[in-house]
């Protein structure tokens, strides 16, 4: 199951539900270590599309690597690579005392449905030849491309 975990954080690291994680609004002002003012009523977020991006935390960080998280789990040990650890670099569920507290339940549910989706039906781009779509962009929210087509097709199971 180490290998699934990795695919499914690393896609989820290459296309994350949005561009920004924590996103929050300020009731007070508030002044920065470095000096640097944030009014009230300002909102402040994490740039974690851009963190995923990011080539001083990963290596090829625009190509998709299906075992780049299984590979780093086997050379470094310990859980900080699994998909529901959160991290600096790894705010798909949070940090910290905000991190979701139901992340481990949620983990097994995705990974029920893709063994289920994978058992069961043959998925397809309509048009192989384009490659994959890019993600349409609203506001803060990444989506696939509306305009693309999936073919879903039941197996056959003799």
């Amino acid at each position: 199951m180490t290998k699934l975990d990795s695919f499914i954080k690393e896609s989820q690291r290459l296309s994350p539900l949005a561009m920004v994680s924590f996103e929050r609004k300020t009731l007070e002002p508030l002044t920065l270590s470095d000096g640097t003012h944030i009014p009230q009523g300002s909102h402040i977020a994490a740039p974690s599309f851009h963190i995923g991006h990011d080539p001083k935390y990963y290596e090829n960080p625009d190509e998709f690597d299906g075992l780049r998280f299984h590979n780093l789990r086997e050379k470094e040990g310990g859980g900080k690579h699994e998909y529901v650890s959160v991290n600096e670099t790894s705010l798909h569920f949070g940090y910290g005392l905000q991190a979701c507290p139901g992340r481990w339940f949620a983990a097994i549910e995705i990974k029920l449905f893709l063994g289920f989706l994978l058992i069961g039906y043959d998925l397809s781009l309509a048009t192989v030849a384009e490659g994959r779509p890019k993600s349409a962009i609203d506001r803060f929210f990444l989506y696939p491309d509306p305009a693309k087509m999936l073919v879903i097709r039941k197996r056959k199971i003799n």
